[in-house]
């Protein structure tokens, strides 16, 4: 089952004409499905899925930068250990 994170669509409020735009909710974990690359536009599309909770797999990822580190805390040096 996939919580529900709330989201807006933003496009009429978009300093670029032209673009869509969606607002996500800070939390929102997504999958990615598919990267593909168009060399006609030179641009990248991704597309991605909210997970749910459960199925990101992120917690068993923080547990172990958690044991890893000596004071055990989970703060934005840890977010750069995971991301690095």
């Amino acid at each position: 089952m996939v919580t529900t994170k709330p989201f807006a669509d933003i496009t009429a409020n978009s300093e670029f004409s032209g673009e869509s735009e969606v607002l996500f909710m800070i939390g929102s974990i997504f999958c990615v499905k598919s990267i593909i690359r168009n060399n006609d536009y030179n641009v990248w599309i991704i597309k991605i899925s909210l997970c749910s909770d459960n199925q990101h797999g992120l917690q068993e990822v923080l547990m172990n930068v958690k044991q890893k580190t000596a004071n055990g805390e989970t703060n934005l040096q840890t977010l750069g250990k995971i991301l690095w």
